[in-house]
């Protein structure tokens, strides 16, 4: 399982370099950082990464929670 979070771990920090390499004008062109960001996340090793920590029912969400309205007195505070 660790080496199944170093890919995934690895494949992030290498699309987040490739991203702002695009944003700060140092990649070539957008379509060589389409093709390079494709070729990570299709690598062989990301793909069994994925399948094998594929998410289980009590993995917690990276889903925000839902905006709360603080300007709404307690009780009836807005959910």
């Amino acid at each position: 399982m660790k080496n199944h979070v170093v890919a995934l771990a690895e494949a992030v920090r290498l699309a987040r370099q490739e991203l702002e390499d695009l944003a700060e004008h140092k990649a070539a062109s957008k379509e060589r950082a389409l093709k390079r960001l494709t070729a990570l996340l299709d690598n062989e090793d990301v793909k069994e990464a994925l399948a094998a920590l594929s998410p289980v029912d009590d993995a917690p969400s990276m889903k925000s929670d839902p905006p709360v309205d603080l300007r709404v007195p307690y009780p009836w505070r807005s959910h």
